[in-house]
Formats: structure tokens, C-alpha cells, sequence
């Protein structure tokens, strides 16, 4: 009974889409955002910094960072697999959410869908994210 209790245990994050804690420190750190188009073409959307951070808690934070982090709070990520990751770009009732892979060129790229709460009354907005690892400034 013990033994099945730890493989329990151990497989836990892979019940949940995620890697094992070693993968964080694979994507943790500073990004900026190389190319973004969303579909439709809207202009209004500026929920995605240029500039972020993943922290190893599974946070992230816009950069510069601001003094009022807001609805930052609620921005979330996870590792999911070897070379992918998914991330959460939400304001608390609504976002955008996706799944980007490792590209040979050193960038993450795919595809961000937006999601929001049951009273939406607009068509749901996709966009594709093309990111790149960058130097973490001191802020």
C-alpha cells in the first residue's frame, strides 16, 4: 500500500498536464514578444505586455514591472512537456490562453485563444504569439 501511495505521489503532476518541477527553471526568466497578430485584426487588445516574466512559482509579471501589479495577479503559467509551455493572460473574467512550443529558431510560438466568463457577448478573438528569451533587467 505504501509503495502504490508514493508512485501516487510522484505521477500527481504528470495528472495534471504538467512536467516535473526540474522544467521550470527551463522556462523561467524574461521574454519579449517578437510578433503578435491577432484574428480578427483588433487594435484594442493590450492585455499582452511586449516584455514579461515567467518566476518560478508559476507567475508572471509584466516589464517594466508596475507598482500596481492589478490584474497581473491572476497571470499564470505552466511547463508542458520537454519544449512547451502553456500560459494565461487573464484580467479575472476573461483572457487569453495557449499553448506555445519551442520553434528551431529559439522562439516559443503558438496560438493565444481568448476565454472569458458566461456573460459574453462577443465573438472569441485568437492570436498568434511568436516569443524569444531576453535579458532580465534590473528592475
Amino acid at each position: 500500500m505504501f509503495r502504490f501511495l508514493l508512485l501516487w505521489l510522484a505521477l500527481i503532476p504528470f495528472a495534471h498536464g504538467q512536467a516535473p518541477t526540474q522544467s521550470v527553471g527551463t522556462f523561467a526568466g524574461c521574454y519579449e514578444v517578437t510578433s503578435l497578430s491577432w484574428m480578427p485584426q483588433d487594435g484594442t487588445i493590450k492585455l499582452i505586455p511586449q516584455r514579461f516574466e515567467l518566476l518560478t512559482t508559476f507567475r508572471m509579471h509584466s516589464l517594466p514591472r508596475h507598482l500596481e501589479p492589478s490584474f497581473e495577479n491572476s497571470w499564470t503559467w505552466s511547463p508542458n512537456g520537454k519544449n512547451n509551455l502553456k500560459i494565461f493572460f487573464n484580467n479575472g473574467l476573461g483572457g487569453f490562453k495557449g499553448k506555445l512550443v519551442a520553434s528551431g529558431n529559439g522562439e516559443f510560438v503558438g496560438k493565444l485563444k481568448e476565454w472569458c466568463d458566461s456573460r459574453c457577448g462577443f465573438k472569441k478573438r485568437t492570436g498568434n504569439l511568436h516569443i524569444r528569451s531576453t535579458a532580465c533587467e534590473s528592475q
